[in-house]
């Protein structure tokens, strides 16, 4: 599963140690290319690459794995129950091509229905 806060979070601290992409990549044990796609979320996070992870960047297991479960609290915490609508409406919604219009869509729509019930 890839968080996009925590994939940032790792891009963040990866400049502000002002390492590259194959700093990384040649610490881990991965070719440059696994970190490009950990960096713009196509890898999955694990926690043995985790593991290989925080020595890189000068953290702990420990602080990544607190980070991410931070950042996967906040994501479930604005997770909408979408299991009532038509299975071809939450394909749409689900689709992460669609993921930005869908979601400022529903927040847009949410902020009109809070203030019209006040």
């Amino acid at each position: 599963m890839t968080n996009k806060k925590f994939v940032k979070y790792i891009k963040e601290l990866r400049e502000e140690k002002g390492l590259i992409q194959q700093n990384i990549a040649d610490v881990v044990g991965v070719p440059r290319h696994k970190i490009i796609n950990f960096e713009k979320g196509i890898v999955d996070i694990t926690d043995e690459l985790l593991e290989k992870l925080a020595p890189a960047l000068g953290v702990t297991f420990d602080d990544l794995k607190d980070k991410l479960d931070e950042f996967e609290s906040e994501e479930a915490e604005q997770q909408v129950d979408i299991s009532h609508l038509a299975p071809a409406v939450q394909n749409i919604i689900l689709n992460p091509d669609y993921k930005d219009i869908v979601e400022s869509a529903l927040l847009e729509y949410l902020a009109k229905m809070a203030l019209k019930n006040k």
